[in-house]
């Protein structure tokens, strides 16, 4: 799929996954909520003071999730002009325009988190180094960088990637870690997006999916040397910038 093709899908996404107004966007962000809480809000700074920037807002599911968390300092952006125009109905700073040009506006340090969900999967290599680059530099001493996307890791990493006609590409944790660094990054710490979706009786649920996550991962390194730490076909990676 060309960039014309991917424009065009995105101009129409909204409508295919039937969200068209901020009452949908609003309804999804709730039933999100207990996942962005258990995988974003513990690197996020406090509300009055956290300076965010979200890149690929898509119609504002992440934008309305901040509102509920009372976190208003936020910029955003994407490129499809229809999800746009949807996201700037939760929050009118957000531009239709390529992100990376978009947060490249910006001055330096101007960020305390940068969030990017199920976007590096969309865009060339090189541009996903450009984006790396900058992101370290829009961020604030101490800012993290948190995204989301394919597995590569995950023998079920097709469950994502293949999921949309405009995905281009994923990464392991090893290229993830490795990228990053080569950005400037000093750390980058990953975790299994379906830890996070567990909803009722997590107290119960988490600790038998580690243990279950523990058998299998041995018994793949038994029989194939290879070292398995995330299954899930979606992982988070947080990037932290210290000077």
């Amino acid at each position: 799929m060309n960039s014309q093709e991917a424009k065009s899908y995105y101009e129409s996404q909204s409508f295919g996954r039937r969200i068209s107004s901020h009452g949908d966007v609003r309804q999804l962000a709730e039933e999100e909520a207990a996942s962005y809480d258990s995988a974003i809000l513990p690197y996020l700074g406090k509300s009055d003071q956290c300076r965010i920037y979200e890149a690929a807002t898509g119609p504002g599911l992440i934008q309305t999730w901040l509102q509920m968390r009372s976190y208003l300092k936020v910029e955003g952006s994407d490129m499809s002009s229809a999800e746009a125009q949807i996201a700037r109905n939760i929050n009118p700073k957000i531009e239709t325009a390529n992100s990376l040009t978009h947060l490249g506006s910006f001055e330096d340090n101007s960020f305390d988190a940068i969030i990017a969900l199920d976007f590096i999967e969309h865009i060339a290599r090189e541009d996903f180094r450009n984006f790396l680059s900058i992101a370290f530099a829009k961020l604030a001493p101490s800012g993290v960088l948190i995204l989301r996307g394919p597995n590569g890791d995950s023998p079920f990493v097709g469950l994502n990637l293949y999921n949309d006609p405009t995905h281009i590409w994923c990464y392991t944790t090893t290229s993830l870690d490795v990228l990053h660094r080569l950005a400037g990054f000093e750390s980058v710490i990953f975790s299994d997006d379906t830890e996070h979706r567990i909803g009722t009786w997590r107290w119960v649920k988490l600790p038998v999916r580690k243990s279950l996550r523990y058998l299998i991962s041995k018994c793949i390194k038994a029989s194939t040397g290879i070292t398995l730490r995330h299954f899930g076909s979606s992982v988070y990676s947080y990037a932290f910038k210290r000077i």
